[in-house]
């Protein structure tokens, strides 16, 4: 069984929310991501039904070179009622083959300013 990184986050309520990561080989090169897309739900349980929060390719997450970048905006963390939460981030390749990169839990920071 493949093992899946696992980093937790901690994502403010009601801001704008940004995760950078960059794809390298074991080797620290980089990996060529050209028509890769990337998808990324928080749930408050794996097996809810409804995503809290949403990201691809097509909406919040932006590919350069082999650094992603995922954007949530302060309205959608601002919807946040949970206290916490899970996540994962799927890569689909060019070639169709479908990876999980990384999975974790989200605690949702609380805000004070109104």
């Amino acid at each position: 069984m493949l093992d899946i990184p696992t980093y937790d986050l901690t994502i403010p309520v009601g801001v704008t929310f940004s995760l950078r990561f960059t794809i390298e080989d074991e080797k620290g090169q980089a990996i060529d991501l050209t028509g890769a897309t990337f998808a990324m739900q928080v749930r408050s349980t794996f097996a809810s039904q409804n995503a809290l929060l949403s990201a691809s390719t097509a909406s919040g997450i932006v590919v350069a070179a082999n650094v992603v970048t995922v954007t949530l905006s302060a309205s959608a963390t601002g919807a946040i009622t949970d206290d916490t939460g899970v996540y994962d981030l799927f890569v689909t390749w060019s070639t169709g083959r479908v990876d999980k990169l990384f999975k974790g839990k989200v605690t949702f920071e609380p805000r004070a300013t109104r």
